[in-house]
């Protein structure tokens, strides 16, 4: 979910929290997840994989 909600707004300004709330996660769990399921430690790393 927080994939789609990226790739359907790559074109705003995304925060963390927003990629969050589209998961219907904390921040912290967010995180945690791209850590685990990309293996990327920050966000702006998961942004730079899609554009």
């Amino acid at each position: 979910m927080m994939l789609i909600y990226i790739h359907t707004h790559d074109a705003d300004e995304l925060s963390l929290k927003d990629i969050a709330d589209a998961g219907t996660m904390s921040i912290a769990q967010c995180n945690r997840c791209f850590n685990k399921m990309l293996n990327v430690t920050e966000i702006s790393e998961v942004l730079d994989l899609i554009k």
